[in-house]
């Protein structure tokens, strides 16, 4: 991929896996997918992920408004329920023994109490900070500040064209995207090959692919790429 400009795209989830910092690590410009319906079907985690308890996995959530029309970047955050505060008490009991709980629940805390009024600006923070404190250092930009057509596989095709890019970098589980639509219009499609990362965790045996928090819990803002 050298001399070629790499395009990645994801929506902006709340708390994401380290696969998607991966995909971010791996490109040079990083697009968000953040003109797209929000969903909570198919796993999409938009608004929640998963931690890890003395019990197992647990999700842990951002209460949203929503209606079957919104757009990733208009889906506001309810703050009638108190739920910063159970966020915060939730993550103490799971994880206030960890090596660096003091580090990032001083920085995440203060992220949550900022109060976002959209939930696509408070994963974006999340995402970009820790990014940015893993020295993760990758041009963005948004699909929501330009008018880009299509739908799923046109879509992307459209996106990396519109953004100049020779090389699409996928995540495994965009099953909707085929070489042959990319190398049509002269651009390659790439597959991540990210695997899973063990590195300590509290509670017994290792769980692969929970939210970023439970790696920063464990091991700080280490680049682990």
């Amino acid at each position: 991929m050298k001399d070629k400009k790499v395009i990645a795209a994801h929506q902006p989830n709340f708390l994401p896996w380290l696969g998607l910092f991966y995909k971010i690590y791996k490109c040079d410009k990083f697009i968000w997918a953040d003109d797209v319906q929000f969903s909570t079907a198919n796993g999409i985690n938009t608004h929640r992920n998963c931690i890890k308890t003395s019990q197992g996995k647990l999700d842990i959530r951002v209460p949203v408004h929503k209606n079957s029309t919104s757009k990733i970047n208009e889906v506001t955050i309810d703050y009638r329920q108190d739920w910063i505060k159970k966020m915060k008490k939730t993550l103490y009991l799971c994880y206030g023994k960890a090596r660096h709980y003091e580090e990032v629940s001083s920085w995440f805390e203060e992220v949550l109490d900022y109060r976002y009024e959209l939930l696509a600006d408070l994963n974006k923070k999340i995402i970009l900070d820790t990014c940015e404190k893993m020295g993760i250092n990758v041009e963005h930009d948004a699909c929501s500040n330009y008018e880009i057509t299509g739908k799923k596989e046109e879509y992307v095709v459209n996106l990396v064209r519109f953004f100049g890019g020779d090389i699409y970098y996928s995540g495994t589980g965009a099953g909707y995207l085929h070489y042959e639509a990319f190398e049509k219009q002269g651009m390659e499609l790439v597959f991540s090959d990210y695997s899973p990362i063990v590195y300590p965790q509290l509670w017994g045996e290792f769980i692969e692919n929970l939210s970023v928090i439970d790696y920063l819990f464990n091991c700080g803002f280490n680049n682990p790429f």
